[in-house]
């Protein structure tokens, strides 16, 4: 246990040190979806298969909001365009690709479900994203500037 533990501790610090925050906490959190999906010895979806429902829907929600921070800019006014509607949801699929991939492999099957709902919750969030940006943009563009900008 201790080993584990230590394990986790360095290699949390090792990815802190290689990266920034927002993408420091998308590589852990594709880390966790991966090792809870297919590392643990217990298929979570035979003993909870709420909660399992749950945790896909959410988990790549959280990561294609975690790579959204990634990828896009904070300060970025204008709504994202073609290029950004590919890459926003390319790295949460190609992660559930690669999770459902590898259950597959070992023999825990597909989880067709499972695809569908972490699919919603990739696409769900980005969609919220685009929405957000034009009702941002479009705020913006209303206000007018004080006189005490001047």
């Amino acid at each position: 246990d201790f080993g584990a533990d230590l394990a986790g501790v360095l290699t949390g610090l090792i990815v802190l040190s290689l990266f920034s925050f927002w993408p420091a906490a998308t590589v852990v959190l594709g880390i966790v979806i991966f090792g809870l999906s297919n590392v643990a010895r217990v298929n979570p979806a035979e003993l909870l298969p709420r909660t399992n429902a749950m945790f896909h829907l959410f988990a790549y929600a959280g990561f294609t909001f975690l790579w959204i921070r990634c990828i896009s800019p904070a300060a970025s006014l204008k709504p994202p365009g073609p290029k950004w509607m590919m890459a926003a949801p390319a790295l949460p699929a190609a992660l559930l690709l690669a999770v459902k991939g590898y259950s597959a492999r070992l023999g825990r099957g597909f989880g067709i479900q499972e695809v569908i709902l972490s699919v919603a919750g990739i696409a769900v969030v980005v969609g919220i994203v685009w929405a957000a940006s034009f009702l941002r943009r479009g705020r913006l563009k209303t206000q007018e500037p004080s006189p005490d900008d001047n």
